[in-house]
């Protein structure tokens, strides 16, 4: 009997077992409650799975861990192109000189570092001229010596190497040396500079009117030398030379005023005359050496005067052919 109730109560376990696990829903037994159909899933397409679990690239996971709160930037616009900017002038080219309305040209004057060599060779005709200290100076006498204070007035007397040689006056026998920028030596001489080229160019400005007068009226002598024969002129439209070696043709021509910057009295030799050509007509000229003054003062030049008819055309440096004003 106890091994027959053994073997049922496994045979019931067993078909529990199997109804509850393997009997198909609606046909169980012993679990009826198990009979109700389970409601299905419905197949959730790739589409859907990407939208609920988006799948993310490593490096965009990794930016969003090492950065997860960087405020959104603003789209990038492109730049307006910079206006292009107008080279400068090749500093080595002249400027264009424009003449005026007369078509008189203004000339151009050098400066005055170029003139003295960057204040290393004064003209000896700049001395002597009187200046003002601006330091404290002393001179020196054989015996002793005397200090001058700041704002006394000396006499510079040459320029040696780059030190001024002072006096007290020019005939005292006491010295001493100052550096160019201890006195009012250069400002004098750039003052002077500037006046004496405003006057230089305005005197060649007149010059030039003159000539533009001259070329305007008529010469009947052109064709004809002898009928400009005159005072100091030979029948052949040449200047005659006085019994003083200078010719009173020139003299006359200077004195009148229509030269400024060259005097017959500076005149220190007169050439012969000789024949030249002069705009593609037969002239005369005769060379002058002579002292013009300038910013350092008398300076000594050699000049020719142009005489064609019978008239004085006008005065040359001879070496620069520039006009004498």
């Amino acid at each position: 009997m106890k091994s027959l109730f053994v073997t049922l109560l496994i045979f019931g376990g067993a078909f529990a077992a199997y109804d509850y696990f393997g009997a198909p829903v609606g046909q169980k037994i012993l679990f009826k409650n198990l009979n109700k159909a389970v409601p299905t899933a419905s197949p959730v397409s790739a589409a859907d799975t990407a939208a609920i679990n988006p799948v993310e690239s490593p490096a965009s996971a990794s930016a969003e861990l090492l950065a997860p709160n960087l405020p959104t930037l603003p789209p990038v616009t492109q730049m307006a192109t910079p206006p292009e900017i107008p080279k400068a002038p090749d500093p080595t080219l002249p400027t264009p000189v424009r003449g005026e309305s007369n078509g008189f040209v203004p000339p151009t004057f050098q400066p005055m570092e170029s003139l003295t060599q960057n204040w290393t060779k004064i003209p000896p005709t700049a001395f002597p001229r009187p200046i003002t200290l601006l330091k404290e100076t002393l001179f020196k006498m054989s015996v002793g010596g005397s200090t001058m204070p700041a704002g006394g007035r000396a006499v510079a007397l040459a320029l040696e190497g780059s030190l001024l040689v002072l006096a007290p006056t020019e005939a005292s026998a006491a010295r001493a040396q100052a550096a160019l920028d201890d006195t009012d030596f250069k400002k004098q001489l750039l003052d002077g500079y500037e006046t004496w080229k405003s006057r230089r160019t305005d005197a060649l400005r007149k010059l030039h009117a003159r000539k533009l007068a001259q070329n305007a009226t008529t010469e009947p002598a052109e064709s004809n030398p002898a009928a400009a024969v005159g005072a100091g002129v030979e029948p052949d439209g040449k200047p005659s030379r006085g019994s003083d070696g200078a010719y009173p043709l020139l003299v006359s021509h200077l004195k009148s005023g229509e030269v400024t910057e060259l005097k017959a009295e500076n005149i220190r030799n007169w050439s012969d005359v000789a024949p030249t050509s002069h705009e593609g007509k037969p002239a005369w000229t005769v060379k002058v050496s002579a002292d013009v003054n300038t910013v350092f003062g008398l300076q000594p030049v050699d000049i020719m005067a142009i005489v064609r008819s019978g008239r004085v055309v006008g005065w040359y440096y001879t070496g620069s052919g520039e006009p004498v004003p």
